[in-house]
Order: C-alpha cells, then sequence, then structure tokens
C-alpha cells in the first residue's frame, strides 16, 4: 500500500473512532473521555505498527484528526441537548 492510501485509512479510521466515541460518551457514565483517550491511543498503535510507521506520522495522520473530530462531535452533540 503507498503512502497516500495509507494516510486515507488512517484519517477515515481516526474520523470514525472519534465519532462513534463521542455518540457513545453519554453512556459511559462519565467515563467518556478516559475511554476516549483509550480508544485514541490503541487505535493508533495499530494503525502505526500495521503501516510500519514511526510516532510522528500518527501524530500528523491519526491525533490531530481524532481529537479535532472527537471535540466538534462532542460540542455539537452537547448543544442539541444530546449530552
Amino acid at each position: 500500500m503507498d503512502e497516500r492510501n495509507q494516510v486515507r485509512v488512517s484519517v477515515a479510521l481516526h474520523a470514525a473512532a472519534a465519532l462513534a466515541v463521542a455518540v457513545l460518551s453519554p453512556f459511559l457514565a462519565g467515563l467518556g473521555a478516559i475511554a476516549g483517550v483509550l480508544v485514541l491511543v490503541a487505535l493508533g498503535g495499530l494503525v502505526a505498527r500495521a503501516f510500519r510507521q514511526k510516532a510522528k506520522w500518527w501524530l500528523a495522520n491519526g491525533l490531530i484528526v481524532y481529537l479535532f473530530l472527537w471535540l466538534v462531535a462532542v460540542i455539537y452533540l452537547f448543544n442539541l441537548g444530546l449530552l
């Protein structure tokens, strides 16, 4: 798999995980942030290991995407009154 496809897969996986954790946050009884960080670390380790990349690559192609989408989704759901 070439570099572009690795980036696309990493961003898609992190985006889907961020949205899923944001939606599931109300059901985690106050542990949404902890669960979000655990999912981030686990997914990041799997993706970086699967693509044989270093931490710097994962920071740019996973961590930033995950944190941004997670924050946006939580704020959006909070403003809708769902959180």
